[in-house]
């Protein structure tokens, strides 16, 4: 093996890197990996990954002293769900709060004045952490959704948040 060979270094570029992650989830160059990942963690109609599209991930205001949002990804499927994908590596104990005022944004900036509360669209967080979320937990992808846990009964099917971390 010649000099040249011996001293290549070979670099890896760590998804966890938030330009990384934005690279490979939220550029149109790589659309076909965004696609494989989201049939990967979602239970979406086959249908809904025909036509992905990547949105501004900015979350609007109403008013000027609102907080602004800016999700890492956010996309809209063929029917019009709208998918907020995080990558969150340092621990925040205020992290659920955040996600669900994502959820939140995502969910009234779809209506406009007069608007129909029936042609709300699913709203979805996928959130990959480079640690464990639940320290107690044994599973690496939770689902969460609005139900009943008495009962089962699902309240509705239009917030769904998925947290993927580190077995």
């Amino acid at each position: 093996m010649d000099n040249a060979a011996e001293s290549e270094i070979t670099v890896f570029w760590s998804p966890t890197i938030d330009i990384v992650f934005k690279l490979i989830f939220g550029d149109v160059k790589s659309v076909a990996i965004l696609i494989s990942f989201l049939k990967a963690v979602l239970d979406l109609p086959e249908e809904e990954f025909e036509a992905i599209e990547i949105v501004d991930p900015h979350l609007l205001r109403e008013h000027l002293d609102d907080k602004l949002g800016i999700l890492d990804v956010k996309v809209k499927t063929k029917k019009g769900v709208t998918i907020n994908i995080e990558i969150q590596v340092q621990p925040k104990d205020d992290f659920p709060k955040r996600v669900s005022f994502y959820q939140a944004k995502m969910i009234t900036e779809q209506m406009g004045k007069g608007g129909d509360y029936g042609d709300i669209q699913k709203v979805v967080s996928i959130i990959i952490t480079d640690y464990k979320l639940f320290p107690d937990d044994g599973q690496y992808h939770s689902r969460f959704t609005m139900y009943d846990p008495a009962s089962g009964r699902q309240f509705s099917e239009t917030q769904e948040i998925h947290v993927l971390w580190k077995q």
